[in-house]
C-alpha cells in the first residue's frame, strides 16, 4: 500500500513510472499465490477432487481477485476408451 501512495504522489513529477513498482509488485505476488495453489492441488486437493485457483472478477467499479474452488470431474476408470 505503501509503494502506492508513493507511486501515486510522484506520478506528476515522473511521468508515470513511478507506478511501475507497483505493477511489478502485483505480478510477483499473483505469481507466488499461483504458485503455492499449483503445489496445494497437485499435493492434496486433486486426490479429494477438488482444486482451487484465483480469478479475476468485477464488481460494480473495481476488479478483484477472488478464491475459487472447483470440482473436477470424475475419471470413469473402468469405462472404455
Amino acid at each position: 500500500m505503501g509503494w502506492l501512495i508513493f507511486g501515486c504522489i510522484c506520478c506528476c513529477c515522473t511521468a508515470g513510472c513511478s507506478l511501475l513498482p507497483v505493477v511489478c509488485l502485483n505480478k510477483r505476488v499473483l505469481q507466488s499465490i499461483n504458485k503455492l495453489l499449483d503445489w496445494e492441488n497437485n499435493r492434496l486437493y486433486c486426490r479429494l477432487g477438488f482444486s482451487w485457483k484465483i480469478e479475476q472478477q468485477r464488481f460494480e467499479h473495481f476488479n478483484e481477485y477472488v478464491l475459487v474452488l472447483e470440482e473436477l470431474p470424475k475419471v470413469h476408470v473402468y469405462k472404455p476408451d
